[in-house]
Order: structure tokens, then C-alpha cells, then sequence
């Protein structure tokens, strides 16, 4: 069950965001569907997930860079870009 305070919390919060005040059962109902789909959806994630999905989106844009400097959408190489020097008049 909720504390009296998480109610009134989440009475305010609904109040704010819709203008409604709404009945403590319906309030007591929709705080627990909230508190319900949070728990499917939210999971800790672990340090090892994470250094994991780290490395993996490191080597996809690697990937992704090497693929870009291959080819162009024709198959012709693409051509290096010159670096524009600015002359200097003495």
C-alpha cells in the first residue's frame, strides 16, 4: 500500500499536469497501475551490459566510418578533401 504522502505527492502531480482532482480511489488506482508498469519496464542495468553496449556502439561507428571512406553511392572512390590554405600578399 501507499503511504498517505506518496498519495498526496502524486495528487499534486496529477493536479499540476491535468487541472483535475480526482477521487482518492481513482487516485489510489492509477498510482498503482504507474507504480506497476514501472516495475515491467524499469531494470537496473549491469556494469558489464553496460561496458558492453559501449563497446559495441564504439566498433559500429568505427564501422560505420570506414564503410563511408570506401565508396561513393556510384562506386567510385571518393576523393580526398583539400585543405583550403588562405595566400598571404607581402
Amino acid at each position: 500500500m501507499l503511504s498517505k504522502q506518496a498519495l498526496e505527492e502524486y495528487r499534486e502531480i496529477h493536479r499540476q499536469e491535468t487541472g483535475e482532482i480526482i477521487s482518492d480511489e481513482k487516485l489510489v488506482d492509477e498510482a498503482i497501475n504507474l507504480l506497476t508498469l514501472f516495475n515491467f519496464v524499469y531494470r537496473p542495468i549491469k556494469k558489464e551490459w553496460l561496458k558492453e553496449y559501449g563497446k559495441r556502439t564504439r566498433d559500429n561507428s568505427d564501422m560505420a566510418k570506414r564503410k563511408t571512406k570506401v565508396a561513393n553511392k556510384d562506386g567510385s572512390q571518393p576523393k580526398p578533401e583539400k585543405c583550403k590554405t588562405t595566400e598571404t600578399n607581402s
